[in-house]
Order: structure tokens, then sequence, then C-alpha cells
């Protein structure tokens, strides 16, 4: 099953993308969606904050649970977390609570530091998000300490994906130049992936044992881009 968050909804699927239907609606905007691997534990985040579920249908506040990112990983469900002010945070009950594990270095207020996408290896230690205009973060240390990576042509990065084992780390540019960059090192060093459009991309995805990437862009009437890798 894939559960999704569009526009004033959240749907899923039981065939791979063959047919959706609505498991909730109308609901508030989801500006960052997170989803378990074995389809326990939702997250969102809205105007309204941050709201979970363990069905995607039915959803619970999460008062004090500031956030602009989210990602679940291992079998235990577990939530990291990242908002403007570089506070990287960590729940185990779906975000009834929270540890703070550390603050990213620089300020992210604003328009080029918003954290728009989070990813992390499937034991959590390596961590990565983006940070807009700033560039990409990245932790090999469940997000206690952090270095940048930025692009030298001062890129726009808004999505970040990370096969299981946080070797391969993938990213994609909005705006122009509307890019797309793969790194085999964790992201220290980076190769620009060619052959594709010049499109808006509105995510991406890498699979677990890093042997396919996928791309996702509005602005395509066919919707997802793939690419099998050599792994």
């Amino acid at each position: 099953t894939i559960v999704a968050a569009a526009s004033d909804q959240i749907v899923g699927t039981a065939n791979s993308g063959g047919d959706w239907q609505i498991l909730s609606k109308p609901l508030p905007r989801s500006f960052a969606f997170a989803a378990a691997d074995d389809g326990t534990a939702y997250a969102r985040v809205t105007n309204g904050g941050v709201k979970t579920s363990p069905d995607a249908i039915s959803w619970t506040d999460r008062p004090g649970f500031v956030s602009q990112s989210l990602k679940y990983f291992g079998s235990e469900n577990i939530l990291y977390a990242v908002n403007v002010t570089g506070t990287f945070i960590r729940s185990t009950d779906q975000g009834a609570t929270n540890t703070l594990v550390g603050t990213v270095p620089g300020a992210l207020e604003g328009i080029r530091g918003y954290p728009s996408s989070l990813t992390c290896s499937s034991d959590g230690v390596k961590v990565a998000f983006v940070a807009g205009g700033l560039g990409v973060y990245f932790s090999e240390d469940a997000g206690v300490t952090w270095r940048l990576f930025v692009s030298d042509d001062d890129a726009t990065w808004a999505h970040v994906s990370m096969s299981g084992d946080g070797s391969l780390v993938l990213i994609a540019a909005e705006g122009a130049p509307a890019k797309v960059m793969l790194s085999s090192d964790g992201g220290f060093t980076w190769v620009l992936q060619t052959g594709l459009p010049d499109f808006e991309w509105a995510d991406t995805s890498i699979s677990k044992d890093g042997s396919t990437i996928v791309l996702t862009s509005l602005d395509d009437p066919s919707g997802v881009w793939r690419k099998t890798l050599a792994v």
C-alpha cells in the first residue's frame, strides 16, 4: 500500500498506483508528509501544526511539536523533524513527546533557509535535509553534528532522498537551473544526472537497495520519471 498527500486530501493505492482512493478529506493543505514503512504511522505538517495518524484516516493534533519537515524510520516508527530555527528533534511516540537531538549551525530562518525535505538511512544514523537556497545539510551521527553542501551555481535545492544504507543521495533543484545530482559517497562528491528535461521537480525517491531513482514533476504529463542504477 502507498499513501500520499494530495492537495486537501490523503489518498492511498494498493496496486502500485493503478487505482487510488481517498482516505481522508477535506483537510488543510499538507506542506510535509511522512509515512512509516509498515503503514502504521503517518505525520503531516499543515498551517495548524503537526498532525499524526495510525491509519491516514483519523488525525491527532500534536501541539508543541513544531516542524517543517518530517521523516519516519526503523521498525519502531521513530520520527525525525527539523524546523526553521535549526532545531532537530526525535520522537518515539508519534509526536506526543519529543527530544532535542541537536541544532543545525547557521540561521535557517527566511525563505533561503526553509527546510523543505528531510531524509535518513534505514537505521536513522545518516540524515540529510534541504535548506532551500542555503544548500543541503548532512549528519552522520543521527543529527548531533552537521555539515553543509553548497553547489557552485547557487541552485535552490528543494528535494533530497537517500538509499537504505545512506551511501546514495539524490537531490533536485527547483527553478533555474532545475537540475538533479546524485552522490555515491553520502553527499561528499556529486555527479550531475544528464538526459533529464528541464522540469520543475516535485519530489525525488531512491529505493532502499539503491537500484532505482524516481522523480516526479508537475510539468510532465506522465508525472513520473524512473532510472535504474548499477548496484
